[in-house]
């Protein structure tokens, strides 16, 4: 029981300083392979590249273990997904090099949602025989577990070293009862700003990546 105890302290301590178990790959060769199984034999489904993120799974923190879960979306914009739309497979312990930055606090550094009332009007709304929400303009959405959204995203605004970056309307389309409690790491030449939104329902996680002040990625989601 003493043992149970102190590892459950120790993945408490652990995963604070992680992304919400988020990694990118460490190999010398700029990308690693995706199998289908935990073995090297599997087939390749995959391969994750430098600067690419993903979701990993609890194995990781098992020392028994050396193959881990990873959970990739279908493009690296994470359009037209769900809350658990991905692919999973696996890859090397080793090779999996989670994101353990420390918060940083820059006043050039920055990233806001612009937050209005959600509008129902002249909007394409598409129910299921359930009377679920399914749709909104077409596309799949987060933020609710099926019901009319309370706020949706009228813009971003994202500002890195004074320079403002355009986020296009695509990306927030899909995004309803956000909130502005955006954590920002630094690693490298890389940002992230990362928070977790829902209204107490289809809460899901956003993780926004730029490069030499380019958006390179946009994660959306949960694993669990």
């Amino acid at each position: 029981m003493r043992e149970l105890l102190i590892l459950f302290i120790s993945l408490i301590l652990y995963t604070n300083n992680v992304i919400g178990q988020i990694a990118m790959i460490q190999d010398k060769d700029g990308y690693t392979n995706v199998r289908s199984k935990p073995q090297s034999d599997s087939d390749v489904i995959y391969k994750l590249y430098e600067d690419e993120i993903f979701w990993f799974g609890e194995e990781y923190y098992d020392e028994s273990k050396t193959w881990v879960p990873v959970y990739i979306t279908f493009n690296k914009f994470s359009i037209g997904s769900m809350m658990h739309n991905y692919f999973k497979g696996y890859i090397h312990k080793s090779r999996l090099n989670p994101l353990e930055e420390k918060l940083i606090k820059d006043s050039n550094v920055n990233l806001e949602y612009e937050i209005v009332p959600f509008n129902p009007e002249k909007r394409f709304i598409r129910i299921n025989e359930n009377e679920v929400i399914y749709q909104i303009d077409g596309l799949n959405f987060f933020g609710t577990d099926g019901e009319l959204p309370k706020t949706e995203v009228k813009s971003v605004k994202v500002e890195i070293d004074g320079e403002r970056i355009i986020i296009p309307e695509i990306l927030h389309q899909d995004l309803f009862n956000c909130n502005n409690r955006v954590n920002i790491y630094k690693k490298e030449d890389l940002y992230f700003f990362e928070n977790t939104n829902s209204d107490g329902a289809g809460g899901y996680q956003i993780i926004w990546v730029f490069k030499s002040g380019k958006l390179i990625q946009r994660l959306v989601g949960s694993i669990y």
